[in-house]
């Protein structure tokens, strides 16, 4: 698993609604106090390079447009 912070005035629970909705991609948010600003995304098992890719070009999508 890989956590990573979304960038500060993002909102990790929207973040992950919308790589759902918009990309078919399945992330969770943080815990506790990391509810709101970290995505953790599974890896564990066989996951190819172009399923982490899949993964970084909806995370570019959703943050950066």
């Amino acid at each position: 698993m890989t956590a990573v912070y979304v960038p500060e005035g993002r909102s990790a629970i929207k973040v992950k609604q919308e790589l759902q909705r918009g990309h078919g991609i399945v992330v969770a948010t943080g815990m506790g106090d990391f509810k709101d600003s970290v995505l953790r995304i599974a890896h564990m098992g066989y996951c190819s390079s172009a399923e982490i890719e899949d993964v970084l070009k909806g995370l570019r999508a959703v943050l950066y447009s």
